[in-house]
């Protein structure tokens, strides 16, 4: 980890621009796992806008999705929506706000705050083609630790080397790993209150131009201690083959520290999705200056974000858990398996 800090909250919880002009990618992304009574859900919500250099169109795009675990169904929907430059509040000394889509439209999101934006309540509903279902999230969060700060400092190493500014060069990313979740969810008018301890991550800068493929594990253990591995852009992906990978790890102490020396293997057996590309449900972690080693499994195998009518919306987004240890030590927790496998 570098001294240096490249995040500053609350004003970096807001929308970034370098002078008039938006950055290129921005997006709030809050995933996890939801419990009513003994039934466990997993989640995803996220806002994001994307501004492309050149001529080409910028645009919205929603991300929803609910994983019943119970009934092994996974309900989602991405959806896309024409640019509007008021999505997103930048005025810091204004309410926090996100928005895509029209307020109440399905497949809309809108994210708010009255008085800090590191408090926030999201409202999204979608309808699920698949099984005609109807998906409702009211949902308030509430961050309880110090962001993890992705690279140890919040930046990336250069994404655009053509970039003038920081924020056209880097990609900034920061987490917050263990939100107080609380609210409701509701499946076809079912209504359910729900709680949890889930996890944000804001991106904003500069955003590679092609598509690249990739392997994340986002893992809450229930000492507190937060880990974000994830493979490089260039890394081939093989069934049952060790590949490189980076990881962040926010410790108890509240300091994020980054390394290069972690292990990701995409374990048999894969799951093909309707969409014809290749998943691992299971996938195996290893950090071996930690003495930390994680199966971390899939709840349900088929967890899929596709829209047939958006190229390259193929995106597996998993509620999972990690069983193994840390520190030689056994663990466990929540996690998060996500992987775009699919150019």
């Amino acid at each position: 980890m570098t001294s240096e800090s490249y995040i500053h909250l609350p004003e970096d919880q807001y929308r970034h621009h370098v002078g008039n002009v938006p950055v290129h990618a921005e997006w709030w992304w809050h995933i996890g796992t939801l419990r009513h009574e003994n039934r466990v859900f997993g989640f995803e919500i996220n806002a994001a806008g994307f501004a492309p250099k050149g001529a080409d169109p910028h645009f919205l795009l929603a991300y929803i999705m609910l994983t019943d675990v119970q009934e092994k169904r996974h309900y989602q929907t991405v959806n896309g929506f024409p640019w509007n430059d008021n999505w997103a509040q930048a005025d810091t000394t204004k309410p926090w706000a996100v928005n895509v889509g029209p307020a109440g439209q399905p497949g809309s999101i809108a994210m708010s705050a009255d008085k800090t934006p590191l408090s926030m309540n999201v409202k999204a509903q979608f309808k699920d083609a698949t099984f005609n279902t109807t998906i409702d999230f009211d949902l308030n969060f509430v961050a309880k630790l110090p962001p993890l700060q992705v690279f140890g400092d919040g930046r990336s190493p250069v994404v655009d080397p053509e970039g003038k500014t920081p924020l056209e060069r880097h990609n900034f990313y920061y987490s917050f790993p263990k939100l107080e979740a609380s609210g409701r969810i509701a499946i076809n008018g079912n209504a359910m209150k729900v709680h949890g301890t889930t996890w944000m991550d804001h991106e904003y800068g500069a955003w590679p131009g092609k598509s690249f493929r990739w392997i994340l594990q986002d893992i809450t253990l229930t000492d507190g201690t937060c880990l974000s591995v994830f493979t490089g852009p260039d890394v081939k992906i093989i069934e049952n083959q060790t590949v490189k990978a980076n990881v962040t790890v926010l410790g108890l102490d509240g300091v994020s520290r980054f390394s290069h020396d972690a292990l990701v293997t995409p374990l048999s057996p894969a799951w093909k999705s309707p969409s014809g590309a290749t998943y691992f449900p299971n996938v195996k972690v290893e950090i071996p200056p930690l003495r930390a080693e994680f199966i971390v499994k899939s709840l349900v195998s088929d967890q899929e974000f596709w829209n047939p009518q958006i190229p390259g919306s193929q995106v597996y987004e998993g509620v999972a858990v990690a069983e193994g240890r840390y520190h030689d030590k056994p663990a466990h927790g929540t996690a998060w398996n996500e992987q775009h496998l699919f150019e």
